[in-house]
């Protein structure tokens, strides 16, 4: 077989290889760009959440808010870990070691066994991008997302007590002048003159 040729499987065995660390490399970009979403949202919902303790509802913020809070920064410290770049990635081939290792050294390197020399090292490469990096910020952007769901429940909750606490610390509506008892109020349902009805 002619060496400046090579053999065809060694050159799909590299290429494949090659096309491994690119959609690896796009998996990495996508998993920033979902983190930095959810960092928006978790931003968003933070405001909003800050925004009725602002507002001055309540004397101060209950374990919902602090909770919320708390959610929403572990969120974004991950997040911004998983957008952090990081060393130890590699997605391609050093044209230094390519030239010292297969082009100048004695005797050069033939095309076959730089594509096969190549392969092995960009598989290895993948398992270590994989095992040590990619799969901790997929699972890192899992515990992102758990956080943000407790910040929106912590929000609910949170304003839901709100409006619970707003709608029975009102004045207790004053008795009626008289005090006859009417016959039909028992099934109006409104409230008598000891009571007041609230509701959330």
């Amino acid at each position: 077989m002619d060496a400046g040729v090579g053999d065809p499987r060694l050159r799909l065995v590299y290429e494949e290889s090659l096309r491994a660390l690119q959609d690896q490399r796009e998996a990495l970009n996508n998993l920033r760009s979902r983190a930095g979403q959810l960092l928006t949202a978790a931003s968003i919902i933070e405001t909003f959440l800050v925004g009725i303790v602002l507002r001055g509802e309540r004397a101060a913020p209950g374990v919902a808010t602090w909770v919320g809070v708390a959610a929403f920064v572990s969120a974004a410290l991950v997040c911004v870990w998983i957008v952090l770049p990081a060393r130890g990635w590699a997605f391609g081939n050093s044209a230094t070691i390519l030239l010292t290792g297969y082009v100048d050294a004695a005797p050069p390197a033939t095309l076959d066994e730089m594509h096969r020399n190549l392969a092995v090292y960009m598989e290895g490469r993948w398992d270590r991008n994989q095992d040590e990096l990619l799969n901790k910020r997929m699972f890192g952007l899992q515990v992102a997302a758990a956080f943000v769901v407790v910040c929106i429940l912590a929000a609910v909750v949170d304003v839901r007590g709100r409006g619970c606490h707003g709608s029975s610390s009102g004045a207790r509506p004053s008795a009626p002048a008289s005090t006859t008892a009417n016959p039909g109020a028992a099934g109006s349902g409104q409230a008598g003159p000891q009571g007041w009805a609230t509701t959330c």
